[in-house]
C-alpha cells in the first residue's frame, strides 16, 4: 500500500465481496494444485474488490493470499471457518479479522479453542466449545463472529433448536448471519427465509441480525467441495467508505442501507462534477475534487464557498437570470479570473463518459470555449442558486413559477 496520504477518499460506494472463501488449506478444496496467483486472479475476474479467506479451521493460506494480492486493488480480509459444539455434527461460525491480520494470528485463535496443527484444515474436526463461547473469543481477539450458511447443514437456523438458538441469535457477539436463501421464493412466502426470521420483528429472537450471502466457493459438481470456479459465485455488496473491518461493522449496523444481495444491486449512473479548477488570476492553480454522489462545500466566511459556485456557472454557461445577480456574478469574475483567465471543469455523463469543458474570461471575444464543447449547457444542465438568488425567489411569486419552470422541458410535450 502507498504511503503517500491519501488526500481525498472515495466516500461510501458499494463494493462487490465474497466473504466466505476457501483455499486449498481447507483439505475439501479439490484443486490442491491451485496456486495463491490463481485464487486472487480468479477473484479479480469476477470484479470483486474482497475476499475473506475462511477456510476450515485454518489459516494457513491466509499469508500466500495476501501476498499474492499485494500489487493488485483485491482486499483480503483473514478469517476462519469453526466447527463447534452444537447441532446434529457441529455449528460452523465464521470469524472475520481486520486486513492486517495474518496466518499467525488466526492459528493462535485456534489454538487457544484447543486445536492442534494436525487438525487445521478439516471439517469435521470439532472444538469442544459451544459457538456462544467462540464468538465471545472472536470478539475479545478483535474479530467479529458471523453464523455461517445460517439456513443449511451445520447452521445454527437448520440444526439448532429451542432456547440454544434462540440464546446464540441473541448473543451480542454474534454479528451477522450468512444465508443462501434469499431467492427461495416458497420460503419468502411463508416469511421463513433467514433475513425474514432475523428482521427484527420475530417474537423468539426479538433481535436484527444483518443478513448477506457468500459463495463457499463450490466446485460445478456441487458435491461439497471446494474450487475456484466457483469464487463470487454468490456474494454481496456492502457500502464502504474503505474496505475494513470497521467498514463491515458499520455495515452490519446499518444493514438495510449499506448490504445489498447481489441479485438486486445495480449500478445507476448519475451525471456529475468530478472537479474544477482554475488557470490564472488571483486563485491560479486552485483545484477542487467532488465526489460522485452529494458534496457540501464547507468553510468560514470568505473561504470562498460562493466564488466556488460562480466559477462552474461560468465554466458551464449557466449564469443567474436575475439581471442584478447576473451583474454582480460577472463582477467577481472579472476581479478573481482577470484577463485572460480560465476556469476548466471536468463532468461526466449519466453513461460514465468524461469530458473537460474549459472556458477563458476574455470579455471582448464572448468568454470563449477552448474545449471540445461548446454548448455544455446541453450536455450538463444544473441548476445553481446563490443566496440572493433565493432571497429574490421567495420575495416573487413570479420568481418562484420561473424557478419551478427550469425543472420541466416543455419542447418535449408541444
Amino acid at each position: 500500500m502507498s504511503s503517500r496520504r491519501q488526500v481525498h477518499r472515495e466516500g461510501l460506494k458499494f463494493k462487490k465481496l465474497d466473504l466466505h472463501l476457501h483455499t486449498p488449506a481447507s483439505k475439501c478444496f479439490e484443486d490442491r494444485a491451485v496456486t495463491a496467483e490463481q485464487f486472487v486472479e480468479a477473484a479479480i475476474a469476477k470484479g470483486l474488490h474482497g475476499i475473506a479467506v475462511t477456510d476450515h479451521n485454518s489459516g494457513t493460506w491466509i499469508d500466500q493470499i495476501k501476498a499474492a494480492a499485494q500489487k493488485t486493488e483485491l482486499v483480503v480480509f483473514p478469517g476462519v471457518e469453526i466447527t463447534c459444539m452444537g447441532g446434529k455434527d457441529g455449528i460452523h461460525v465464521i470469524a472475520l479479522f481486520d486486513v492486517d491480520t495474518g496466518t499467525r494470528e488466526i492459528e493462535s485463535l485456534l489454538s487457544n479453542l484447543g486445536l492442534k496443527p494436525s487438525e487445521f484444515g478439516d471439517i469435521h474436526t470439532l472444538v469442544r466449545q459451544d459457538p456462544l463461547a467462540v464468538a465471545a473469543l472472536i470478539e475479545k481477539r478483535g474479530g467479529m463472529a458471523v453464523l455461517a450458511h445460517a439456513n443449511s447443514s451445520k447452521g445454527a437456523l437448520q440444526d439448532m433448536r429451542g432456547e440454544q438458538r434462540t440464546a446464540l441469535i441473541q448473543c451480542p457477539y454474534i454479528r451477522a448471519a450468512e444465508a443462501t436463501d434469499f431467492q427461495d421464493a416458497e420460503a419468502q412466502q411463508k416469511h421463513r427465509r433467514v433475513i425474514d426470521l432475523l428482521d427484527g420483528t420475530d417474537p423468539t429472537y426479538k433481535r436484527k441480525l444483518a443478513v448477506y450471502q457468500g459463495s463457499d466457493n463450490p466446485t460445478s459438481t456441487a458435491d461439497g467441495h471446494h474450487g475456484v470456479e466457483g469464487i463470487g459465485s454468490r456474494c454481496s455488496y456492502f457500502k464502504l467508505d474503505q474496505a475494513n473491518l470497521d467498514g463491515l461493522c458499520q455495515c452490519f449496523a446499518d444493514p438495510d442501507v449499506r448490504i445489498r444481495q447481489d441479485y438486486e444491486y445495480y449500478a445507476a449512473t448519475y451525471p456529475y462534477i468530478r472537479r474544477v479548477k482554475i488557470v490564472g488570476g488571483f486563485l491560479d492553480e486552485a483545484e477542487a475534487s467532488f465526489h460522485d454522489g452529494l458534496n457540501s462545500i464547507l468553510g468560514g466566511k470568505g473561504a470562498g464557498k460562493s466564488l466556488l459556485i460562480e466559477f462552474l456557472r461560468f465554466a458551464l454557461d449557466q449564469q443567474p437570470q436575475n439581471e442584478e445577480i447576473l451583474a454582480d456574478h460577472e463582477s467577481k469574475l472579472a476581479h478573481r479570473l482577470e484577463n485572460y483567465g480560465s476556469v476548466e471543469v471536468a463532468v461526466v455523463d449519466e453513461t460514465g463518459r468524461e469530458f473537460l469543458i474549459t472556458r477563458v474570461w476574455d470579455p471582448a471575444d464572448g468568454h470563449p470555449f477552448t474545449s471540445a464543447v461548446k454548448n455544455p449547457a446541453e450536455l450538463f444542465p444544473v441548476l445553481f442558486l446563490s443566496q440572493n438568488e433565493i432571497i429574490k425567489i421567495a420575495e416573487s411569486h413570479n420568481e418562484q413559477i420561473a424557478f419551478i419552470d427550469r425543472f420541466f422541458d416543455f419542447r418535449s410535450f408541444q
